[in-house]
């Protein structure tokens, strides 16, 4: 059987960071410790809403600490005008919640237990990432797309060749047609970065390539956002990693004109499709400033 973790709760507390009705249920313990319902209500109404705090501790006390409450606050309504308290009464009430003060123990007991691991022992789950896994920082279909430039290269050059008046015109051709592959290649592979994909590691993200050399980046020197990504095919979101050097963070990737791209790789900006297991890793990252 698990142990509840009592002093977690309590730094919470301290924190102002427990939920309601516990964080309620916790002051009016410790108030009426340090000095009873007189002290509980002065302080409460000095630093806080007592009303509220009054009714959200009615809905969750148990018998016969509800009733003891009520009848110490009705005491409190009666006499805060004046400068006389009914000592007697509230010395009374004070008694009821020693008497009873278990049950209160045993509810706090359940808020620390319902922030533990669900089996003893247990870690909290760390979000992980497969640190091999390739996430390309196209489309697919943008990527098949340099495929389909040489193809349609090799059915013109067939057709210049096969309807070309004379040598001197075959040959200015296919100077042409190389020099269009070798332009349409260079602009792929280092403009848009076509088969550049990204892999992530505990502290950094990684851009890779075939034809470059590797570029890593820590999770400190970016922002993300869930930002879009636009084709001359489609549109789709993409994770953007914008270095924190230009300032602000880029939302949006464009595609669907020629060289469009260019400049938003030279900022270094990198990007490729989310998935849920890499969002939730990438939320557990220190240093990584998201852009929601």
């Amino acid at each position: 059987m698990k142990t509840p973790d009592i002093n977690k709760i309590w730094d919470l507390w301290a924190e102002g960071k427990a939920k309601t009705p516990y964080a309620e249920l916790m002051t009016y313990q410790g108030e009426i410790n340090n000095g009873g319902h007189s002290q509980f209500f002065l302080n409460v109404s000095n630093s806080g809403d007592l009303p509220q705090t009054v009714e959200v501790l009615l809905g969750i006390l148990p018998e016969p600490l509800k009733s003891n409450l009520q009848r110490a606050y009705d005491s409190y309504l009666s006499t805060k005008d004046s400068d006389e308290e009914d000592d007697e009464l509230l010395d009374e009430c004070d008694n009821v919640f020693y008497d009873n003060e278990e049950k209160i123990n045993s509810l706090l007991d359940e808020y620390a237990l319902s922030l533990e691991p669900e089996t003893e022992g247990a870690d909290t789950k760390e979000a992980k990432v497969n640190s091999e896994k390739k996430y390309f920082m196209h489309t697919t279909s943008n990527i098949a797309s340099f495929f389909a430039i040489p193809i349609l290269l090799v059915v013109f050059g067939y057709l210049m060749l096969k309807n070309a008046y004379n040598d001197t015109m075959r040959i200015v051709g296919v100077a042409a047609l190389f020099v269009i592959f070798a332009f349409s290649t260079w602009m792929f592979l280092f403009g848009f970065r076509i088969f550049d994909y990204l892999v992530f590691t505990e502290e950094t993200v990684e851009r890779r390539s075939f034809f470059a050399k590797p570029l890593k980046c820590s999770y400190s020197e970016l922002f993300v956002c869930l930002g879009t990504y636009t084709s001359a095919l489609e549109e789709k979101p993409r994770l953007i990693f914008t270095p924190k050097v230009t300032g602000s963070a880029v939302t949006h990737i464009d595609t669907s004109k020629f060289g469009n791209i260019t400049p938003v790789n030279r900022l270094g900006v990198i990007y490729c499709a989310p998935d849920t297991e890499l969002v939730e890793f990438l939320r557990t990252r220190e240093g990584l400033s998201w852009v929601e």
